[in-house]
This record gives structure tokens, C-alpha cells and sequence, in this order.
């Protein structure tokens, strides 16, 4: 080797790479619930952010909140979801009525001046029903996955211009298709 990094691929094959980027992820501290809900996992909330204890409301990377293109419930730690989260259930324990519209995991970085945006599910599983899209030109890579005809993914380097059109349409597909 160069003096590169070798990034090796459970399958064992070998890549020569200039750069790797490992992302660690979060693990919410729910250690005052030891025993009450399952190791490294959240608090799960309803669409309120009401949890299964009585008056005990979470936000933020401590809620296993619904994700709407999974159809499961997960931890989507990301500071917008946080907001979100923290408002409605400040509102909902001030006695108001406010439901929250579902998780999207998503992310946004830029990697040494490139953007890049991921949202929904971009690893398809080999499924039927699963269609993906990928479009490659001039620096710019897109790629759009859908299920059952409807936008549930989308991964964007470079250009992410059209970021804000296609969450808007993977959360309109999800709640047409609510099941």
C-alpha cells in the first residue's frame, strides 16, 4: 500500500481510498429507566411524545419516535427532530393537543465543499416492489428509491437543490400510504 487508507468490505474486497468517513451515531441515556425498557434503546413515544410512564413526555435522542417510510419505530437523533419534538410535547404537557407528523431519518453535510443530503431509505432491500433511480453527471449523483411506486428515499451529492421538494414528497407519499 501507498500509505492510503484500505478500506476492506465484509465480502473481502479491498479499496484504496483517499478519504473515509465513519459516522458513530448516538445512543440515548435512558439509564433512570434500567430494566424498564430494552438496553440501548429509547423512550418510545406516541404521536403526542407521551411515553408508556404516566406524566413522563421525551424529545430529541431519547425518543423512539415512528418513522414514516420505515413503518417501525427507531431513534431519529437529529437536531430538527429535536425542535420539533421538544415543542410539541412542551405544548401537549402545557395541556394543549399536538401531534407529531412522524419522523424522516435524514442527514446534511458538506464533505470538503461537497454537499451531500440522504433522507428516507437509501439502502433498498432485495425486495420486489423496489424501484431506485440513479442519475450520475458532472460531479453531481442522484439517487431516488421507491417502493410500490412511491418516493420513500432519496441521496443527493452535489447539487442538493431539489432537497427540500423531495422530503416534502417522500412525507406526502407516506401519509397517502399510511399503513
Amino acid at each position: 500500500s501507498d500509505g492510503s487508507p484500505l478500506l476492506v468490505l465484509n465480502n473481502g474486497l479491498e479499496i484504496d481510498c483517499s478519504l473515509i468517513v465513519f459516522c458513530k451515531g448516538v445512543r440515548p441515556n435512558t439509564d433512570m429507566f434500567s430494566g424498564l425498557i430494552p438496553q440501548g434503546g429509547g423512550l418510545k413515544v406516541d404521536w403526542h411524545m407521551r411515553t408508556l410512564f404516566p406524566d413522563v413526555f421525551a424529545a430529541g435522542d431519547v425518543a423512539e419516535t415512528y418513522e414514516i417510510t420505515r413503518h417501525e419505530y427507531c431513534l431519529a437523533a437529529t437536531w430538527p427532530h429535536a425542535v420539533q419534538q421538544g415543542r410539541l410535547a412542551g405544548m401537549n404537557m402545557a395541556g394543549h393537543v399536538a401531534a407529531y407528523g412522524g419522523s424522516l431519518f435524514r442527514n446534511a453535510m458538506e464533505i470538503f465543499g461537497l454537499p451531500f443530503v440522504s433522507m428516507g431509505i437509501i439502502r433498498v432491500p432485495s425486495r420486489e416492489n423496489w424501484d431506485v433511480r440513479i442519475m450520475h453527471r458532472d460531479k453531481c449523483y442522484r439517487k431516488l428509491v421507491y417502493r410500490d411506486g412511491n418516493l420513500v428515499g432519496a441521496l443527493l451529492v452535489g447539487n442538493v437543490a431539489e432537497a427540500g421538494l423531495l422530503q416534502a414528497e417522500i412525507r406526502r407519499a407516506a401519509s397517502e400510504n399510511f399503513y
